[in-house]
């Protein structure tokens, strides 16, 4: 996350913010089939386009900062980190 300014209690968000939000996005996919939960049910669920996909709801969900990119592991030793375009959202 990035900001360029900060509240008044001196951060930019609240990591509870964060974290909440993370956790909503993240219960779609739990105790499910992850080819079965749209979009990924019509499109391809790679680590890259759930990066993707969790960077555009962040962004939505978290207006007063920028989500600078959004990294998704795969494994102990695999990940894919979504940088958005320069300009903002798709």
């Amino acid at each position: 996350m990035s900001s360029r300014s900060l509240n008044e209690e001196g951060y930019a968000v609240d990591f509870l913010d964060i974290k909440t939000a993370l956790d909503d996005l993240a219960a779609r996919f739990h105790h499910n089939d992850i080819n079965s939960v749209a979009p990924f049910d019509s499109r391809s669920p790679t680590t890259e386009h759930l990066a993707q996909w969790f960077w555009e709801r962040l962004d939505e969900r978290l207006p007063e900062v920028t989500v600078a990119s959004v990294e998704v592991h795969e494994g102990p030793d695999f990940s894919a980190t979504y940088f958005p375009p320069s300009g903002g959202a798709e």
